[in-house]
Formats: structure tokens, C-alpha cells, sequence
């Protein structure tokens, strides 16, 4: 299995069950992130892997002035909306969906995470703006 396999669109094969193979190949590996098109797959890996911080969301930040593509992650994705968002192209939405217990919570708080770090905040309070808009979540 190649790693390099970064957006399952590059198969030769491409169907449920390939994409489902390589999925499992590249999170065995500890890559739980894979592009499929435009779609970032992501599988919980029901553990803390040091795949984030200030560092990542630099690297990641200045990836979509690249002319090569990201490797698969949900700062990809922040950085790709929060790049449309302030070049002019309008509102960005960042869509997660999943099975209960997937990890979306998680996810949204990543994606808080990094435009919070690459917007900065005037906003006088003890809370991240993060934090404030995770507690406004009715759902959880």
C-alpha cells in the first residue's frame, strides 16, 4: 500500500470496497485522514495522536498558497475556507457528518481551533472565541 495515496479519486479501481481497503490501509498506519475528491474522510482513532497544534496549523496555513496539495487533514479543510473566506469568494461552510460516537464534536473543535488561531480575536474574555461558540451548541 502506498501512503502517498492521499485522495482515493487516484484509483485505478475505484469502488466502496477500495475506498473502504485503502481507508483501513492508511488509518492502520495511523493516517486518519484520506481525500476522496473534494471529501475529507476522517476515522476516529480512539486515541490522542499528535497530528495538531500551533505547528501543524502554521504548516497547514500556509499549504493553500502551495501549488501542491495538502496532505489529508482537517486544517486542510479550515485553511481551504478561511483562504475563500478572506480572498473575497464569500461565507465557507464546513460540513461534519458521522455516526454517533464518531467524532464530530471533535472535529468541529478542530476546525474552531485552527480559525481561531489563524483569525486572531480582539475579544476581551477568558473564554476562546472557540470556546464560546462551542458552548452555544445546543446539541451535545
Amino acid at each position: 500500500m502506498n501512503m502517498d495515496m492521499q485522495n482515493l479519486v487516484d484509483l485505478d479501481a475505484f469502488s466502496e470496497g477500495s475506498i473502504l481497503h485503502h481507508v483501513r490501509k492508511r488509518f492502520l498506519s495511523d493516517f486518519i485522514y484520506t481525500y476522496v475528491g473534494g471529501i475529507l474522510v476522517a476515522v476516529n482513532p480512539f486515541q490522542r495522536l499528535n497530528i495538531y497544534g500551533d505547528e501543524k496549523i502554521q504548516e497547514y496555513r500556509m499549504s493553500v498558497h502551495s501549488s501542491e496539495a495538502a496532505p489529508p487533514h482537517v486544517y486542510a479543510m479550515a485553511a481551504e475556507a478561511f483562504d475563500s473566506m478572506t480572498s473575497g469568494e464569500g461565507s465557507q461552510s464546513v460540513l461534519i457528518s458521522g455516526e454517533s460516537g464518531a467524532g464530530k464534536t471533535e472535529t468541529a473543535k478542530k476546525v474552531l481551533h485552527f480559525l481561531t488561531a489563524v483569525a486572531g480575536s480582539s475579544v476581551k474574555s477568558k473564554k476562546s472565541i472557540a470556546d464560546q461558540i462551542m458552548d452555544s451548541n445546543p446539541g451535545e
